[in-house]
């Protein structure tokens, strides 16, 4: 199973400001975690044949996130899922507690999963272990 994302889409508080943007410095922090080491800890897994891919597509943005949520591509056999960040609570979060938050949400809109009524894809068995692979890195 392909696990990946497209990393985090955001808008800077200021465009022109040459101020530490608080948001990127956690995203740039938690990018090599859910973009290289969630993607492999899936890579040898299998949930069933209708679903190849997992694609999270993280959003924390000021003005909100409005499009479609959560889609499958039959013809590509992918999931494509979009995780919305509270933009407020998140500049307000350390570091670590990011990453946390990133994970519940993670599992949250994972367990959304069984909206999409795909035949032969073990939503349950893939959400245990999205849970364990978070629990192995301390993040649930």
């Amino acid at each position: 199973m392909k696990v990946w994302n497209t990393g985090v889409h955001t808008r800077s508080i200021d465009f022109y400001s040459k101020a530490k943007d608080p948001l990127m410095e956690k995203v740039i922090f938690w990018a090599p975690f859910f973009l290289t080491a969630m993607g492999k800890y899936f890579s040898e897994r299998s949930y069933g044949e209708r679903v190849k891919e997992i694609f999270y597509r993280e959003f924390c943005l000021k003005e909100g996130y409005k499009d479609k949520l959560l889609y499958y591509g039959s013809r590509r056999k992918i999931v494509d899922c979009a995780i919305v960040l509270d933009y407020e609570a998140v500049l307000k979060m350390g570091i670590e507690e990011y990453g946390k938050y990133l994970a519940k949400l993670y599992i949250e809109r994972s367990n959304q999963f069984t909206e999409l009524k795909v035949k032969d894809f073990d939503v349950g068995k893939y959400v245990e272990d999205l849970e364990s692979f978070f629990k192995l890195n301390k993040l649930l």
